[in-house]
């Protein structure tokens, strides 16, 4: 497997018409007529395996949809917020939660990925499901990194997509191709990747 680099720099500087990403209101439609895909026992299990969460520790969950993923943070013990641009999600979120944890808030990660009151150096986890083609992955990283603490880690699954497609259609089952897979936090001290079916790859980044 190789890791080169791919000329992505561009891709924050377009708009989101531009990027055919997906608007809020086309998020709120899909949220409110499919369901996203669940959390399964092999992904959670080999997650706790390799992570050990320890109950307490602060956590994010970007992109967290309906917050199926958020909610299985929260049941380990974590203190966790999930971050998604739907509102409709968002409710159903909301209405899938009992008590104050996990919390969850809007934010267009897409469009910003800079969070202005998310301190330095404060979290222990940070967690992506099936959003991470839909972000310019390099500039988040590089926030998240700034948030973790020095133990911290962060988190990705994804889809893989044929290495020989010309571009991402207008959807929402975007995936990563192999080439992009292998840049995603190539430049951090620790880094693996594993899969978790033939097209389900999961990144897991660690600062130490």
């Amino acid at each position: 497997m190789t890791d080169d680099a791919i000329a992505d720099g561009e891709s924050h500087r377009l708009s989101r018409q531009d990027r055919a990403l997906p608007s809020a209101a086309q998020w709120d439609h899909w949220h409110s007529t499919c369901y996203p895909r669940v959390v399964t026992h092999k992904e959670a299990d080999l997650f706790y395996r390799h992570l050990s969460p320890r109950p307490g520790t602060a956590a994010v969950d970007l992109g967290c949809g309906n917050g199926q993923w958020t909610r299985q943070l929260a049941r380990w013990g974590l203190r966790v917020r999930g971050y998604d641009f739907s509102q409709e999600a968002l409710r159903q979120a909301h209405a899938a939660t009992t008590g104050h944890n996990p919390g969850y808030a809007s934010w267009d990660i897409a469009g910003s990925p800079a969070l202005a009151d998310m301190p330095t150096g404060t979290l222990d986890l940070a967690t992506c499901r099936d959003a991470l083609p839909y972000f310019h992955h390099p500039e988040l990283l590089t926030q998240i990194a700034r948030w973790l603490r020095p133990t911290g880690a962060f988190y990705a699954l994804t889809n893989l997509t044929p290495q020989h497609a010309k571009r991402r259609p207008r959807e929402f089952h975007r995936g990563l191709t192999l080439r992009e897979l292998h840049t995603v936090g190539s430049n951090w001290p620790h880094r693996l990747v594993y899969r978790l079916s033939p097209q389900r790859y999961a990144v897991i980044l660690r600062l130490q």
